[in-house]
């Protein structure tokens, strides 16, 4: 159970029991002989008699001007706070166990002795007392970090300000310290606030309305809307310098945090607004200190990314696809952080850790079953960003389709093709598509066949080969080993298969040697005193053949002059 402290807030109350108007100061008290020691909360005699001597005891020590503290810490630790959310439990804790201190001091409680004890509540087999004629009950707790101990049940906890507001106006039992300690608190000021300045103030700022007087009010409200123009200037400095330094956007999240936690703190500690309204507040405030800490770790990412890629070594080194990865990186901590953020403001206002975790899950699955497309795009992304298929810059062949590939995204990817159109393919497609990288190639494929005519001597075939050898051999921009054979003799022509790797950055590069290496071969031929085949059939007749074809068509000649005769 959560363990809050009076000191520092209960102080004040002397200032206020003065003004009040004790006539004699009450019997002088002694603070807690063991503070390490916990109250005793073994049966629920035990825990009505600590709670009742240590509110007693810190009410006196108060009073006579002495710390308080540990016995009001003991005070508190009888009640039970599980179903309190943590952001809470201090306010709740000190607000509850000053109200059922009043109201025990205004209605009958049985004697100690007419309490069970430990043992009679094992006999009988009860794990609840309740005080007679009340519904404040003190219960086991079963489990959890007090499992074992009485304490105030939760229900009694969350029920106190009802069962004050039903008593406060009964007398006052004789021998009760102070009358209502509970009123001195919500009147009363935090140690910025001191009260001579609240007793010079008009009697009209001393009216409650809602639980808190109209000074405390309109303090609450300035320190407000104070808040809100400083949060809201600041973000628009921020704005500004940040288009010049994307650092500069993370001041306004920062200032949103800080004027949260100090206003929360201002208007718990030294306003001391209390009750649901302070509820409300701290729920507002700490859900914006929460959205800005979310806020904040957004932007972060892409000023840790900005931050990596001007590191000059990693620029040095980044080729483009990286520069995206580590921005894609980067913006996946983000995520995280605020997913962190989220996690520790759901448990701060009571949602169990494991429900939310549960609840994400869900919410996680429907959301990938609403955007399937979506999220397999996106682990199409993460894979062509992993495997590195292709990078921005590069020239590649997809499908029947080839381009410069522009951007990798997180959803598709962008090629500008031939004709100079951008073309946007989503990237699950496009990871399943066969991907040749062009611009990857070591070395470029220079392949071609010469077709010699078939007149083509045998010693004009031996200087073409040896020529053209003797070329690309020599050649500064022709890897080793080059190839050039005579591969076929076919009916039309001699075929001679040349093959070489080329030395070329890029196509234009390539194309320019491959042409100058056209024109030295074509030399070569010429030289050799051959020449390419045509690309013709030639058909060759015999001397008989071609004159029987004439005597034929000379008789047919004389036949049809002598019919028209």
């Amino acid at each position: 159970m959560h363990r809050h402290p009076l000191a520092g807030v209960l102080c004040v109350f002397l200032l206020f029991a003065g003004l009040a108007g004790a006539e004699e100061p009450p019997p002088r008290a002694t603070a807690v002989a063991n503070p390490l020691a916990p109250p005793d909360t073994s049966s629920p005699r035990a825990t009505l008699r600590s709670f009742l001597e240590n509110g007693d005891a810190t009410w006196r020590l108060l009073l006579a001007r002495q710390d308080a503290s540990e016995l009001g810490r003991r005070a508190q630790s009888c009640l039970n706070l599980s179903e309190v959310p943590p952001s809470q439990r201090r306010d709740v804790s000190l607000e509850a166990t000053l109200q059922l201190f009043d109201v025990f001091n205004r209605i009958e409680v049985p004697a100690l002795e007419d309490v069970p004890d430990e043992e009679e509540m094992e006999r009988k087999e009860r794990t609840r007392w309740v005080v007679p004629n009340t519904r404040i009950a003190i219960a086991r707790v079963e489990k959890g970090e007090s499992a074992g101990e009485w304490l105030f049940t939760p229900r009694t906890v969350s029920r106190v300000s009802s069962y004050y507001r039903r008593t406060r106006d009964l007398p006052l039992k004789t021998g009760a310290v102070v009358e209502d300690g509970y009123q001195l608190y919500i009147t009363s000021g935090g140690s910025w606030v001191p009260a001579w300045l609240i007793a010079a103030l008009p009697a009209w700022t001393q009216a409650t309305y809602g639980g808190q007087t109209l000074f405390q009010w309109g303090l609450a409200f300035a320190l407000l809307v104070l808040a809100a123009a400083l949060g809201w200037g600041s973000a628009r400095w921020s704005r500004r310098r940040a288009r010049q330094r994307p650092m500069w956007g993370l001041v306004a999240p920062a200032v949103w945090m800080l004027l949260a936690a100090g206003a929360l703190h201002v208007i718990d500690q030294q306003v001391n607004i209390t009750g649901p309204i302070m509820g409300v507040l701290r729920f507002a405030l700490e859900g914006v200190f929460y959205l800005a800490a979310a806020w904040a770790a957004t932007l972060a990412g892409g000023v840790g990314a900005d931050a990596i890629l001007r590191w000059q070594r990693i620029r040095a080194r980044s080729r483009p696809l990286d520069v995206q990865l580590i921005r894609i990186g980067m913006r996946a901590v983000a995520l995280l952080a605020v997913f962190a953020i989220v996690v520790v403001w759901a448990r701060s206002i009571g949602i169990p850790l494991l429900g939310t975790l549960a609840g994400l899950g869900v919410g996680g699955i429907a959301v990938a079953l609403a955007a399937q497309r979506t999220v397999e795009n996106f682990i199409g992304g993460v894979n062509l960003i992993a495997d590195r298929p292709v990078d921005v810059g590069d020239f590649c062949l997809f499908g029947n389709q080839m381009g410069t590939v522009e951007q990798i995204g997180l959803r598709s990817t962008r090629v500008r093709t031939l004709e100079r159109s951008v073309l946007t393919i989503p990237n699950a497609e496009f990871s399943r598509l066969q991907l040749d990288n062009l611009s990857r190639r070591d070395r470029r494929l220079l392949r071609t066949t010469l077709n010699l005519r078939l007149e083509t001597t045998t010693d004009q075939l031996e200087r073409v080969l040896a020529g053209v050898r003797a070329l690309l051999e020599h050649h500064e921009a022709v890897y080793e080993s080059p190839r050039v054979r005579l591969v076929a003799a076919g009916p039309l022509s001699l075929d001679v298969e040349i093959f070489a790797y080329l030395r070329a950055a890029d196509q234009n590069e390539f194309l320019q040697l491959q042409e100058g290496i056209f024109f030295e071969i074509l030399r070569a031929v010429e030289d050799a005193g051959t020449a390419l085949a045509p690309p013709a059939q030639t058909t060759y007749f015999r001397a008989a053949e071609r004159a029987e074809p004439r005597r034929e068509r000379s008789e047919a000649a004389a036949a049809s002059a002598v019919q028209r005769s």
